[in-house]
């Protein structure tokens, strides 16, 4: 819900719409977190500059590792309209706790 009662558009200009493309190879500290989600779960992380309640809930979440269990029940948060893939990969570099 984007807060208005509206749904979340869920539309996406993917790689094959753009005429250009732009890639970065960034350093990440220790601390950073590396999210990489299909649209699925992207859109409904932010519109615009505003953070939805998926997104603060996920950085909350996310900020370390966490159990598998755990990262699945995440990843099923129920919101009106969305009902498309739910694929994410996240990598928190250099955090060499186990999980189970």
């Amino acid at each position: 819900d984007s807060g208005s009662g509206d749904i979340v558009d869920s539309s996406t200009r993917g790689v094959h719409s753009t005429d250009q493309l732009t890639t970065s190879m960034p350093e990440l500290a220790d601390s950073d977190v590396l999210f990489l989600t299909t649209d699925g779960i992207g859109n409904y992380i932010s519109q615009g500059d505003d953070m939805l309640a998926v997104g603060t809930h996920l950085a909350n979440r996310w900020q370390q590792p966490v159990a598998l269990h755990e990262f699945i029940n995440d990843m099923t948060f129920d919101m009106r309209g969305v009902d498309d893939d739910r694929t994410a990969i996240v990598c928190w570099p250099n955090r060499h706790q186990y999980m189970s």
